[in-house]
């Protein structure tokens, strides 16, 4: 969608219009561009459940651990019952520990990887 199009709507299609651009993006393997989109669609709407579960998603995959967390902790306070964000929070969770594991483990042995 051209940004002129989107410029131009109410803020509830400009989100509607972002988070789908963001969901190409995703699909397209552009993850820094649909984070990118749902970060605007999150300027909107703070609350879009869905786009707060999909930038994770994005972040995720990106390895920003950090930020997917918050993404979906964020969803959580908002909806406590959104089971894909928890399954997601909890595999999130355990790579970024697995990785700090790994980490000790190289500056124990002083190794570099």
């Amino acid at each position: 969608m051209k940004k002129a199009g989107i410029n131009s709507m109410k803020n509830s299609e400009k989100a509607q219009a972002l988070f789908e651009q963001g969901n190409a993006y995703i699909v397209k393997g552009n993850y820094d561009r649909a984070i990118k989109d749902y970060t605007a669609v999150l300027k909107i709407k703070p609350d879009y459940e869905l786009a707060l579960c999909n930038r994770g998603a994005a972040y995720d995959i990106k390895g920003n651990y950090d930020e997917a967390i918050k993404d979906l902790e964020t969803l959580l306070k908002i909806n406590p019952n959104y089971d894909k964000a928890k399954l997601l929070l909890e595999e999130v969770r355990q790579i970024k520990a697995s990785i700090m594991k790994w980490k000790d483990r190289i500056s124990l042995t002083g190794s570099k990887a």
